[in-house]
């Protein structure tokens, strides 16, 4: 197949409290470092790999802070598939913000 040859332009790992939420600090510092200087080099589209618990959280911060709207965000089949709650307000009106999942050839052949 076809092998993706660009760069990444920046990743973080997000720390997990031992309650099992999502570190706050940790997830602003990584909101925070990345880079948005200019829009021709820096991507707006983020691969967030996190379980759906901790995915809402993360994409609910990020739109508190109003963190890059324009930004897409591709996920796994852990969380883009699965039920957002009661109200997806907090999301903002951006075609494709969510639900961008990898194709996966599950045939065969």
């Amino acid at each position: 197949g076809n092998l993706w040859k660009g760069d990444i332009a920046y990743f973080h790992t997000v720390r997990i409290d031992s309650d099992g939420a999502v570190d706050a600090g940790s997830l602003d510092l990584a909101l925070d470092g990345v880079p948005t200087e200019n829009p021709r080099l820096n991507s707006r589209v983020i691969v967030l790999l996190a379980h759906h618990q901790h995915a809402f959280p993360i994409l609910q911060r990020a739109r508190e802070r109003n963190f890059q709207p324009d930004t897409i965000w591709v996920g796994t089949h852990s969380w883009t598939d699965r039920f957002f709650g009661d109200s997806t307000q907090w999301m903002p009106d951006i075609p494709g913000y969510i639900g961008i999942a990898q194709y996966r050839n599950r045939n065969s052949d």
